[in-house]
């Protein structure tokens, strides 16, 4: 419990800490101190408190591909399916300006494949410190259910550096079917504590991190995509929206982790 609570309150207080620095010597907030102490703490803490535990098996870092390949699969295809469930209501609905189909698929597919190793590099350090660690030491010490929404709750947290100093408003704003920017950070606590459910139990149900990293990558880099190239009708894009805080995406996600509660109950 100890450790697990220093974690906490370092892998938040990181972040801000680089920002204060910046501030102080001038750097741009994209690529000074606080965005690397932001991107590096959750993966670095982890693993010096595992080292100092002799737990450092206990991260998930192997593959176990062979006995989860169909979780593999699961976490490559999942985002690339629920998104385009999302589209396709919407464009049917009338919530999207249409665009050529050909052209669209085009844009979208370059702009993935332009930023799908960046992001997935970045989410290794993200996953190592909330799956691999925060998640695993959670588990012991509440019910699965409590320590998902904890761990939604301390991964939100960890997002405010970013969401409100790092990346420049307009673009936070822009990636929202939302105009507010606390309204924006309230919905993604909401959908950080859905996504919470979701890849803790593929963390749990594969022993390993790296298909969450992989459908983290997919989340990320398919929103971005979406957003970059896709006009929506801002009556209606808080519903249609493709992004993790958009009503009908939050709606199927519900539903698929209902589902997988059913269908793959953690067992402590």
């Amino acid at each position: 419990m100890k450790r697990t609570i220093i974690f906490t309150i370092l892998v938040l207080l990181l972040g801000w800490i680089g920002l204060g620095i910046d501030i102080l010597v001038k750097n741009d907030f994209s690529d000074g101190l606080g965005l690397l102490l932001f991107i590096l703490a959750p993966s670095l803490l982890a693993i010096t408190l595992s080292i100092d535990e002799k737990q450092i098996k206990s991260l998930g870092l192997k593959l176990n591909l062979k006995q989860n390949f169909k979780w593999y699969i699961f976490c490559f295809f999942f985002d690339v399916v629920v998104f385009l469930l999302v589209f396709f209501i919407g464009y049917f609905g009338k919530g999207i300006v249409k665009t050529p189909t050909i052209t669209l698929i085009e844009v979208i597919i370059s702009t993935a494949l332009v930023s799908i190793p960046t992001t997935f590099i970045k989410n290794i350090f993200e996953e190592i410190g909330w799956r691999g660690y925060l998640s695993e030491r959670l588990y012991s010490l509440v019910n699965h259910r409590l320590a998902n929404i904890t761990v939604g709750l301390i991964w939100s947290t960890w997002h405010l550096p970013y969401w409100l100093m790092i990346i420049p408003r307009d673009l936070f704003i822009g990636y929202s079917p939302y105009r507010n920017i606390w309204l924006i950070v309230i919905m993604s606590y909401v959908a950080l504590i859905n996504l919470s459910f979701l890849y803790n139990r593929i963390r749990f149900a594969t022993k390993s991190i790296w298909p969450v990293v992989m459908i983290h990558t997919m989340n990320n880099v398919i929103v971005a995509s979406l957003f970059a190239n896709i006009t929506y009708r801002e009556q209606t894009k808080w519903f249609f929206s493709p992004g993790i805080n958009g009503i009908l995406y939050l709606l199927l996600l519900l539903l698929v982790n209902l589902y997988l509660e059913k269908k793959y109950p953690i067992i402590k």
